[in-house]
């Protein structure tokens, strides 16, 4: 049966529209606008998932076993439109960018959303991988999302850059995927080592998210 994904009574989300660029969080009056440029954020690569993905009324979310291991296309074979569509779900975390709640899911299945998950991805195995085995999530900082043609449609393309790998936050929810190291094989994301909380410090840390 389908899993219902994010629900603003379940978890706090964030939603993109594609044509406006239009960064959304949710809260209890609505959605409230942000610019997903002004502050970087850290996304958690440790937890992200792949699945197919049906937008309507609300979401309904099939979860593949792993990113290496898609589960068979949901939509009827003679199907004249395909309601389920290649889709991804991962957390990000701010404390500057969307409010209280600092952890919120985004998930969606449009193109250029699409692209910009699977592209941090591979960037972090090409430019990060010593990091990203070792259970490091990437500190992003969108920096555009131009328009541009895909097939007979339009769709944008985030852009980014990966301003540094981190110890994976303790507030994320998601348990850690598998990680598959392209220089051997497989192995799971380790789960960092927990270290006793730092006494507070009269001045405010310069590296929050």
């Amino acid at each position: 049966m389908p899993l219902m994904i994010g629900s603003g009574d379940i978890k706090p989300y964030i939603r993109w529209g594609v044509r406006e660029n239009l960064w959304q969080y949710s809260s209890a009056e609505g959605p409230v606008e942000f610019d997903i440029e002004a502050e970087p954020f850290v996304l958690d690569i440790q937890g992200l998932a792949l699945g197919w993905l049906k937008i309507d009324a609300g979401r309904e979310w099939l979860e593949w076993p792993s990113l290496y291991e898609p589960i068979a296309d949901p939509n009827p074979q003679n199907a004249p439109v395909k309601e389920w569509k290649r889709g991804f779900a991962v957390e990000l975390m701010s404390r500057k960018l969307w409010g209280e709640e600092t952890v919120r899911e985004f998930s969606s299945n449009a193109a250029g959303a699409l692209a910009f998950a699977t592209g941090v991805y591979n960037m972090c195995e090409k430019d990060h991988l010593d990091d990203l085995m070792a259970g490091k999530c990437p500190v992003i900082r969108v920096t555009g999302a131009p328009s541009k043609k895909v097939g007979m449609g339009t769709t944008r393309d985030i852009q980014f850059t990966i301003e540094k790998m981190i110890d994976r936050p303790s507030e994320f929810t998601r348990v850690a995927v598998e990680i598959r190291n392209p220089k051997g094989s497989a192995q799971p994301a380790p789960t960092p080592k927990q270290e006793p909380a730092p006494a507070a410090k009269p001045v405010e840390s310069d590296e929050e998210f």
